[in-house]
């Protein structure tokens, strides 16, 4: 009997992460009907992209109550991660609020860790529900299961709660390796848990304190192209970017101004870098925005991809990644010779495709003490397996970065052993059926 399926995509990471795998024509099948629900001003360009034979695209309206984000930032603070607390530490040092600051990190240390007050919270939360955002749509299509994609986004959890009240079967994800630590308790647990690796299933466990019954590890869905060959040869790809195809080519993760006040550290990198006589593609981070203004390459040939497309207003942090971000992506980390980026998921990337990874270190450039990056090093958990691993050099001046590119690139062999650790423990599968999993998982 065919069965109506919702997804949402409240984020704008989920497209690229989800939609663009080939999950929609695993669930589409048998008359299935599968109905996404996205921002109701980005419907337009979901039903271009994904719209088709028994998939439908609904938009809804994101406007977030008082209630949304009293209990997102009760969320926060009775959630006991360092990276948290270091969050808080650091907005004391900008405010000198002493009694914000007490409120915001003793309630983890004195109730996050129970399991009950964890309860209590979600009890409360469930029990002030008084929007009825999805009651329409739910009426309309009567669905048979909801999948939220992003089950710690606040339209993710409404649509929960909701789906909840009215007996529906829930199955939530975490959207990324990051979120457990950095975005709170899960406000609500839907009956299945899908994650990524074994990390964040014990981090579901330990914080959130989700019986290990409920989840299931399926790997990354999108990484399942990563398997397959790249859409364009090495000559093409060069030729797309004016590259001189003798040369060697480095990508280039920026940091980002989200992470650094008055960021320096970005450009320093690519000035650095553009002293040798070789390619440079910067990867502009797709939701974000770097300051290379009055940059002028020494040697090298340097160029910019800017992933994204928004036709609405919010700036990058909106943007939504098409299928050919995705490819270039994809492109530009197979035919590279090494990566230098920040500790982002693109040190995930470079690792599978076993390129050898530099991170530019926190002393790189000065910064104030409370910008992100100065603590991301020593307090961020999701951080750790990739410091542990063996697997990147970190450098903390234009001397050492220029020193680990040259030694990679003459050993580009050096440290394969702790990409392929990092591999092991944040993508865990490499079949290429982290897609096919989930898709087992919601049809059943």
């Amino acid at each position: 009997m065919p069965k109506t399926i919702f997804i949402t995509s409240f984020h704008p990471l989920i497209s690229r992460n989800i939609l663009q795998t080939k999950l929609l024509t695993l669930l589409a099948v048998e008359n299935n009907k599968v109905v996404i629900l996205v921002p109701d001003f980005k419907k337009d360009y979901f039903v271009r992209s994904f719209g088709g034979r028994n998939v439908f695209i609904e938009g809804v309206n994101t406007d977030l109550t008082k209630k949304d984000l009293f209990f997102r930032k009760l969320t926060l603070t009775l959630t006991p991660t360092r990276a948290l607390y270091i969050k808080k530490r650091s907005k004391f040092y900008q405010d000198k609020n002493i009694f914000k600051f007490l409120f915001s990190f003793l309630p983890a240390y004195l109730f996050g860790r129970f399991n009950y007050c964890l309860k209590l919270a979600r009890f409360f939360d469930y029990f002030f529900l008084n929007q009825k955002t999805f009651k329409p749509l739910l009426d309309a299509y009567n669905p048979d299961l909801i999948f939220a994609t992003d089950v710690q986004n606040e339209l993710d959890v409404r649509l929960l709660q909701e789906a909840r009240k009215i007996g529906l079967r829930t199955i939530g994800m975490v959207r990324s390796w990051d979120n457990l630590t950095t975005k709170g308790i899960l406000r609500i647990i839907p009956d299945h848990l899908v994650v990524h690796n074994e990390i964040i299933k014990k981090e579901a466990m330990q914080y959130s304190h989700v019986s290990d019954r409920r989840i299931s590890v399926i790997g990354i869905p999108h990484y399942d192209r990563y398997l397959e060959n790249p859409t364009r040869t090495k000559e093409e790809f060069f030729r797309d970017y004016d590259f001189d195809i003798n040369k060697k080519l480095i990508i280039v993760g920026p940091v980002g101004n989200r992470y650094i006040h008055e960021n320096q550290t970005d450009k320093a990198t690519l000035e650095t870098l553009s002293e040798l006589d070789l390619n440079i593609l910067v990867r502009i981070p797709p939701c974000d925005v770097v300051d290379y203004e009055g940059f002028k390459s020494k040697k090298a040939k340097a160029a910019f991809d800017k992933p994204g497309f928004s036709a609405w207003k919010g700036g990058r942090k909106l943007n939504e990644m098409s299928r050919g971000d995705e490819d270039t992506l994809i492109n530009s980390i197979y035919w590279s010779d090494a990566v230098v980026s920040h500790l982002s998921s693109m040190c995930i990337d470079a690792a599978f495709f076993d390129k050898p990874i530099v991170v530019i270190g926190t002393a790189f450039t000065p910064h104030v003490y409370w910008d992100v990056i100065n603590y991301y090093h020593d307090y961020y958990e999701h951080i750790q397996p990739i410091l542990r691993s063996g697997g990147i050099k970190i450098v903390n001046s234009p001397a050492e970065l220029l020193a680990a590119v040259n030694i990679y690139l003459q050993n580009p062999s050096l440290d394969t052993a702790g990409r392929q650790r990092i591999v092991r423990e944040q993508v865990q599968f490499l079949d290429g059926r982290a897609t096919k999993r989930l898709a087992d998982i919601i049809l059943a």
